[in-house]
């Protein structure tokens, strides 16, 4: 049986609330084109990762196109980018397209 994945769309109205402040469980923020192919590989990856740990992260989806100024407040240039929030702190940046692996050890390496 597949876990249930959380998955939220995020945009720039809310990123302070919801990454910024409230809980002090880490976010994982991804930043995506849906018109781009490693970006399609890259949600599906974090789709199942967000089923794996949701009790352990929460997990946020960024449209790029939608979301320029944000992308521009935190520097970010091109995408995917994935990012974990720690208390309001960036802990992980990894720009581009990454393994499922890869992905596992930036969670574990953000507990």
């Amino acid at each position: 049986m597949e876990a249930k994945s959380t998955y939220s769309k995020l945009e720039e109205n809310n990123f302070e609330s919801k990454i910024l402040q409230g809980t002090s469980i880490p976010k994982v923020v991804v930043f995506n084109a849906s018109w781009l192919g490693s970006g399609q590989m890259m949600d599906e990856i974090i789709h199942d990762l967000a089923g794996l740990y949701d009790t352990k992260f929460e997990f946020f989806r960024v449209e790029a196109d939608d979301n320029i100024d944000l992308l521009n407040m935190l520097g970010i240039s091109d995408v995917p980018v994935i990012m974990v929030f720690k208390n309001g702190k960036v802990v992980s940046f990894e720009s581009g397209m990454i393994s499922d692996s890869r992905a596992r050890e930036i969670l574990q390496n953000a507990l």
